[in-house]
């Protein structure tokens, strides 16, 4: 998925301005990291991509066509496209980690045998395999985190959007999980990590970006 920001300005429900002319290409299976404080608007930039805020100004671009122009079709399509990874692991406590994982592969209505296959391939990449029938309820944050990047690994995206994806992860979990972005990223997989500026952490290949005041600039 090309994503691309055109002179996109962006203001909060207040009307207070979150994101300010910001110009902006990410290519198809790119890596990058956007960091800034909790003022910068580096959370309403995912949004923005989304699709669940609008630019007060300019406009955004996935794969060439801008985002204003889909009907509400084409952007639930455009949605189910992406993955969002929230900064606190959310899940349906009533299913076990094996159905967490396994729900957006139902939901496109994937057979059983391809959803087990991926599904058990997944819970294999991030060690969490002797936790398949567990409950979300008794996990710890980390865990549950390393279970939503497990589902990015079954549903192959064209996009994830992450909110500080690393906040709830060990260095080893955190190391682990930078090797699988970046075969996700290079399997075509555009990934954009939102984070707080004191919690930057370089992966190999990535883009590195800093909002301050809704303003962008390269690292």
């Amino acid at each position: 998925m090309r994503i691309e920001f055109v002179k996109c300005h962006a203001k909060d429900a207040l009307g207070y301005t979150t994101l300010s002319d910001i110009n902006l290409t990410l290519r198809s299976g790119s890596l990058n990291i956007i960091s800034g404080d909790d003022k910068s608007g580096r959370d309403y930039l995912l949004y923005l991509v989304f699709g669940i805020v609008k630019c007060s100004e300019g406009s955004i671009f996935i794969d060439e066509r801008s985002l204003t122009k889909f009907n509400n079709k084409e952007l639930k399509a455009h949605q189910e496209n992406i993955l969002f990874l929230a900064k606190n692991p959310e899940l349906l406590k009533r299913l076990n980690v094996f159905q967490n994982i396994a729900l957006p592969l139902r939901i496109r209505g994937l057979q059983s045998s391809e959803i087990n296959k991926r599904v058990g391939n997944a819970l294999k990449l991030l060690e969490i395999r002797h936790l398949e029938y567990a409950s979300p309820r008794n996990l710890s944050a980390g865990i549950l985190q390393k279970i939503c990047i497990a589902r990015c690994v079954a549903l192959k995206p064209k996009a994830i959007l992450a909110n500080d994806l690393f906040f709830h992860l060990n260095p080893k979990e955190r190391d682990a999980t930078s090797e699988l972005l970046l075969t996700l990223s290079e399997g075509g997989t555009t990934i954009v990590i939102a984070t707080d500026i004191t919690r930057i952490f370089k992966i190999e290949n990535a883009r590195y970006l800093t909002l301050w005041r809704g303003e962008l600039s390269s690292d």
